[in-house]
């Protein structure tokens, strides 16, 4: 099983960090609990900060979205994952390693946008 988690930035230096440094813990413990792999993106909406060098130093995936508009920055880093279960984070929440493990079997078969549980069957309909 592998998980995509998707975290929309646009200036957001101030938190990337923790919150990457939060999401890399949670990596962590699901490759060691449960043999599950993760990947971490970034979508960078046109910050004039260092946001896209932070993720990038932490070891994140950088995609680039130009358009201010949520659901599109979402929908671009959605596109380049490559888990076949995707969680999108507000920059706000931190990807906590008891909320992750909890919800490994969830993610299992379906997919985590924005804390809304939509079937991975959906997938295709969400459009």
């Amino acid at each position: 099983m592998s998980i995509s988690v998707i975290v929309p930035a646009y200036n957001e230096e101030r938190y990337l960090g923790e919150t990457l440094k939060s999401i890399q813990r949670a990596k962590e413990f699901l490759l060691k609990k449960d043999a599950v792999l993760a990947e971490i993106i970034v979508v960078e909406n046109g910050s004039t900060d260092s946001t896209s060098h932070i993720a990038l130093s932490s070891g994140a995936r950088v995609v680039k979205e130009t358009k201010h508009n949520v659901a599109r920055v979402r929908n671009a880093g959605a596109s380049f994952a490559k888990g076949k279960s995707s969680c999108s984070l507000m920059l706000i929440q931190s990807c906590l390693t008891s909320f992750c493990g909890a919800s490994t079997k969830l993610w299992q078969t379906h997919l985590v946008l924005v804390g809304q549980w939509i079937p991975i069957t959906e997938r295709l309909k969400l459009w």
